[in-house]
């Protein structure tokens, strides 16, 4: 599965927890449909590896099933 996901870090930083960042928006590519409410807006992840984990959770796939296209 190849997800684009929009990302940010702005509101992480203004929160007090900078380097980390929240999702906007993901969008399955394969069948350009949104797929955000799978994971928690409000969340602040560390990396891509985190965001990947919860979204293969939600998915119940293996991690390394999904790609992630950062915007």
């Amino acid at each position: 599965m190849h997800v684009k996901a929009t990302l940010d870090y702005e509101t992480s930083a203004r929160a007090g927890a900078a380097g980390t960042f929240q999702v906007t928006e993901l969008t399955d590519m394969s069948t350009d449909k949104e797929i955000t409410s799978l994971v928690d807006q409000g969340y602040h992840y560390h990396d891509i590896n985190e965001l990947k984990a919860d979204l293969a959770k939600a998915l119940k796939l293996n991690a390394t099933a999904i790609t992630i296209e950062v915007e």
